[in-house]
């Protein structure tokens, strides 16, 4: 993975929704004029996010807090179009734009988000047979077995890539949640097909057709199969509907505990080609243990980057921690031979961290 050059190939800024509501006459140019400042390459806003859509869609519902700024703005102030504006904003600075989008994660907060609340039947539920996550986030989650809930986030991403010209399409939640926030699976159309497909009952079940380390090992690695059965629909659609269009995915960035821990096995999509890039979501404010993180990263996944077979990896870094901070966390993934990052995220990025940032990614 060692580069030839301390240039990155990728400075990527993922784009929050808070930055994308704001009131504040001009807030959107400055963001992107200070990006441009900073050399960035690929812009990720956040556009579908809990289950809702933050642009005219003939898809998705719109996303609330999104339909309070359109009420809230003047006529004169309010884009058209908030990707078309993005798209505006970004092309005239040589900024690649790929739409954020969250893909199983439809609520937060112990509330459903728009398309949850208009189709509750497809919530994900967990081994008690609960909506969301035992844990202050409290996260829900599309069903993924659900033919009905493939279809629309299918639509919702062939929509993103035919109706405007973006440059790609960054996939985010495509996983299960965490499993010590409660393991999920447990819709009854899940568990019928776990049981059609491999003659198993669930973990935590009693049976005599496997032991429970088996069980729990099959149940691990049908859920997976079903993120992953998913993402390779949607990458033959896209690319058919768009060829050239790029597609990325922010993953857990150890890829056994994205396995283990969330049924996200990254790692092959990114040997066999479904996604081109990958941004594993190393926030870390200690700089000892980002270093260790992204070694074996480096380690584990060697060979990984431009030029090389398989999607590059540009690790994602966390940015609420002082300029200084931030600086030298950039200097690690350099000086480990990645030849891009990510910053996570607009929301916190200061005056004081553009200047320090403009001073080491140029």
């Amino acid at each position: 993975m060692a580069a030839d050059t301390n240039i990155f190939a990728h400075i990527g800024v993922w784009l929050n929704r808070e930055d994308l509501l704001s009131r504040k006459p001009g807030q959107l140019e400055y963001i992107f004029d200070q990006m441009a400042a900073m050399g960035v390459t690929h812009v990720y806003p956040e556009l579908y996010f809990r289950g809702g859509a933050a642009y005219p869609s003939g898809v998705a519902p719109e996303h609330g807090e999104f339909r309070s700024r359109r009420i809230l703005l003047d006529k004169n102030q309010r884009p058209e179009d908030i990707v078309s504006e993005l798209l505006r904003l970004a092309r005239e600075r040589n900024i690649q734009v790929h739409p954020w989008v969250w893909v199983f994660c439809a609520g937060y907060w112990h509330t459903y988000g728009p398309i949850l609340e208009c189709h509750p039947e497809w919530a994900e539920l967990d081994q008690d047979r609960h909506p969301f996550s035992n844990w202050r986030y409290g996260t829900a989650w599309l069903c993924p077995v659900l033919p009905a809930v493939r279809e629309y986030l299918l639509a919702v991403l062939a929509e993103l890539v035919t109706r405007w010209p973006v440059d790609g399409v960054h996939l985010d939640y495509i996983r299960y949640n965490e499993e010590e926030a409660g393991s999920f699976g447990f819709h009854p159309a899940s568990l019928a097909q776990f049981r059609e497909d491999t003659g198993m009952s669930e973990p935590g079940h009693g049976g005599r057709d496997a032991d429970d380390q088996e069980r729990r090992a099959a149940w691990t690695a049908w859920r997976a199969g079903n993120v992953t059965r998913f993402l390779t629909e949607a990458v033959r659609r896209l690319r058919a509907l768009r060829p050239g269009i790029r597609i990325s995915a922010a993953v857990v960035p150890d890829p056994d505990l994205a396995y283990r821990n969330a049924c996200q096995e990254w790692a092959r999509w990114a040997e066999e080609g479904l996604l081109d890039h990958v941004l594993p979501m190393a926030y870390r404010t200690n700089l000892a243990e980002l270093r260790a993180v992204l070694t074996v990263l480096r380690e584990r996944l060697a060979g990984r980057g431009r030029g090389s077979a398989g999607a590059a990896l540009y690790p994602g870094l966390a940015v609420w921690v002082s300029p200084e901070e931030i600086v030298r966390q950039v200097e690690i993934v350099r000086e480990l031979g990645f030849e891009g990052v990510t910053l996570f995220s607009t929301l916190n990025l200061t005056p004081a961290h553009y200047t320090a940032l403009r001073a080491v990614l140029r």
